[in-house]
């Protein structure tokens, strides 16, 4: 980003944050009006963006003529996101989750809560955890090269209300409440992509823990 911006003469002003909003305007608002053309003349059928907050999609919706169809973002009950989640429903751009499951040591898969509510339903803690994805009406994207898990995948079951409270409220516990997908790249440090959390719009601290 800092790069873009010295490329594109983008000046230092002395109000707080100006640069670097002006700078992700145009990072954003040129390539999104780019697909707006090519969306215009039939080449794309539809546009989306990834890793977007409330805080970028309102510096980006003002300066383009399509809105994305859908936003792609990190949601498990570690990092549900409510806020932009909430914010896209309103705006009509659908929410795909990405890194649904969590990581192979995430603490879904060793919690009595997750291991209780997998042996009621007598699913797989995976399949619970896409399952409440599927319900609050995101669209999890999930990764397996084993057919068998790939299987438990698209087999979904029907939480009770009670169980997805329980799910919605995980985060809530101490030391949970965290990014599972950008752990080990944000380790000791407030950033990612070359931008800050807060650039980004992401309510994180260091090492991707969620500033309550």
């Amino acid at each position: 980003p800092n790069e873009f911006c010295s490329r594109r003469k983008v000046p230092p002003l002395s109000k707080p944050g100006w640069r670097w909003r002006s700078c992700y305007k145009q990072v954003s608002s040129s390539s999104h009006l780019w697909m707006d053309s090519h969306f215009y003349i039939g080449k794309v059928r539809t546009i989306g963006v990834s890793n977007f907050s409330v805080k970028t999609l309102e510096i980006l919706l003002p300066h383009v003529k399509v809105v994305p169809a859908v936003n792609q973002i990190e949601m498990n009950p570690c990092l549900p996101n409510d806020e932009v989640f909430e914010y896209c429903k309103k705006k009509g751009i659908a929410v795909t989750a990405y890194t649904p499951m969590g990581r192979p040591d995430a603490p879904f898969y060793t919690s009595p809560i997750f291991l209780s509510i997998s042996e009621k339903y007598n699913a797989a803690v995976g399949q619970i955890l896409l399952s409440w994805s599927v319900q609050r009406g995101a669209v999890p994207i999930p990764k397996s090269s084993n057919p068998e898990r790939a299987k438990q995948n698209i087999t979904l079951v029907k939480l009770a209300s009670e169980d997805m409270a329980q799910i919605d409220l995980f985060h809530k516990q101490e030391g949970m409440h965290r990014t599972l997908c950008h752990r080990k790249r944000v380790e000791g440090t407030t950033a990612l992509f070359g931008w800050t959390f807060e650039q980004l719009g992401w309510n994180l601290g260091e090492g991707g823990v969620a500033l309550e």
